[in-house]
């Protein structure tokens, strides 16, 4: 009986889902973003350093944001931009606990996103690049990065 239940705790453990998105990553994603974001002249400096990090990684993703200056993150029609984009993964981040407003109000950003030609691979640079800064601005050596992965997944994918 001992080997048995030894057999089923080390089965969950081997099965433990790194992309979920569940209730305790949902708050820890919302608390960690609640402590980045809650600041306007913070809002400011995170885009900033979002925006250069993913157009490092990725220069041609520039072309994306021509509308919007893109070639220049600062620009006043480049950072209401940026902020407007913030805004929506704000409210998306915040929505994480209210699953039926949360898919109403990721429909409505999809329909907004299907037009603009985004790829796959910029979705995947959109998350990889929030990782690393929220991961540089977490000053108390919380960051979770499965959940933010599994979380940022969740809203992306809804988006796409």
């Amino acid at each position: 009986m001992r080997v048995l239940l030894v057999l089923v705790f080390v089965a969950l453990a081997a099965a433990q889902d790194y992309d979920y998105c569940g209730p305790l990553e949902r708050l820890k994603v919302k608390h960690q973003w609640g402590e980045i974001f809650s600041v306007s002249q913070q809002r400011e400096l995170f885009s900033r350093n979002f925006w250069t990090e993913f157009f490092f990684e990725d220069p041609s993703a520039r072309g994306l944001f021509t509308r919007v200056r893109g070639d220049n993150i600062w620009s006043p029609e480049f950072m209401a931009h940026s902020l407007r984009v913030l805004g929506g993964l704000d409210l998306s981040i915040s929505l994480l606990t209210e699953e039926d407003v949360f898919d109403a109000a990721l429909a409505h950003l999809k329909a907004q996103h299907e037009p603009r030609g985004i790829t796959d691979q910029n979705w995947e640079l959109f998350k990889n690049t929030l990782a690393v800064i929220v991961a540089r601005y977490d000053t108390g050596g919380r960051f979770d990065a499965d959940a933010w992965k599994a979380c940022a997944t969740k809203i992306a994918d809804a988006i796409r």
